[in-house]
């Protein structure tokens, strides 16, 4: 096989022919030519165009036999996380070019790594090299029609907002001698400033957990603090889902790390109304404290089960029945 360049006849070596068998011949940069040969594309008439082309042959070479330089893991910080959050926020989908969807992948990657466990050049270099050649592919589908289409995906029906953390939440912290005061205020007597970055250990996939850990250190054990902190707002948010989703009653499964008390409770169904209110009176059922001579601990929340919501226009008798024989 040949490789022609400004009409001179180039023996080829074994790694273009390796790159032909691995299908690179596709490349605009190169095709068949007419006498059998690898021709080069018009743009290779010009001297520059020339030189990009064997560059770019050359780092395919370089990469394929394990040549190329690895690229280096940067560990971003908070701000630019946020920065590069916002870039992409603000970008219409259809304006997204291919490095907008490389830096959307790498964002998930940054955010959610946890610290200490960062890649070397050459697991950095390989995993980000997968993802990018993947991203490749799926913009070639998509622009050929043949994009997969993907399942619909549930939207949780309600999602805990710093307004109702704040609101509903922040106040039961005084149930709790585990919790800071939500009443005490810092030396200033303005009200403290560690409640909103609390809210972050709501947030599973936050990267704050860290920096509100460390603001909790003057006042309790952080990270009893934010376990509590989370189950006080998955009980929370449970109960709204149900609430929005119509359900009046909510099902107690104990999964046998309850107290005495609760563990009566196992199988019955309460009130949903009932439990929110108890939240909004600073008292939840559900965490709570438990206080003996040993020590002082919590009692875990058990899984609250919704009750199936009868909408409207249902057989309420049929309803019933599905109640009764499904829960």
């Amino acid at each position: 096989m040949l490789f022609h360049l400004k009409d001179q006849k180039i023996k080829g070596v074994n790694a273009l022919l390796l790159l032909w068998e691995k299908g690179f011949a596709s490349l605009p940069l190169i095709r068949e030519g007419k006498t059998g040969g690898l021709d080069l594309n018009p743009m290779a008439s010009t001297e520059s165009g020339a030189i990009q082309i064997a560059m770019s042959l050359l780092n395919r070479i370089k990469k394929m036999i394990g040549l190329g330089r690895h690229e280096i893991f940067r560990r971003w910080p908070a701000s630019e996380l946020e920065e590069k959050k916002l870039y992409l926020e603000n970008k219409h989908p259809e304006e997204f070019t291919t490095a907008d969807y490389y830096l959307a992948a790498e964002w998930i990657i940054q955010r959610h790594l946890p610290e200490g466990e960062d890649p070397t050049p050459e697991q950095w270099s390989k995993t980000i090299g997968d993802i990018r050649q993947k991203i490749d592919i799926n913009i070639k589908k998509n622009f050929a029609g043949e994009r997969v289409k993907t399942e619909y995906v549930r939207v949780n029906p309600y999602t805990l907002t710093m307004e109702d953390f704040l609101k509903d939440l922040v106040p039961t912290f005084a149930s709790f001698s585990l919790l800071p005061d939500p009443y005490l205020n810092d030396r200033q007597g303005n009200e403290l400033w560690i409640w909103t970055l609390l809210f972050e250990f709501t947030q599973p996939y936050s990267y704050r957990h860290g920096e509100a850990r460390h603001a909790l250190i003057l006042f309790c054990d952080p990270y009893t603090a934010e376990k509590l902190v989370q189950d006080l707002a998955r009980t929370y948010t449970s109960l709204r889902r149900a609430k929005t989703e119509g359900s009046s009653k909510i099902k107690v499964v104990c999964t046998g790390k309850q107290c005495p008390a609760c563990m009566d409770l196992d199988g019955k169904k309460l009130g949903v109304q009932e439990l929110l209110a108890c939240f909004k009176n600073g008292k939840p059922s559900f965490p709570h404290m438990i206080e003996n001579e040993e020590a002082v601990s919590w009692c875990p929340a058990p899984h609250l089960s919704p009750e199936l919501p009868l909408s409207e226009g249902d057989d309420s008798e049929f309803h019933a029945w599905l109640v009764k024989h499904l829960e």
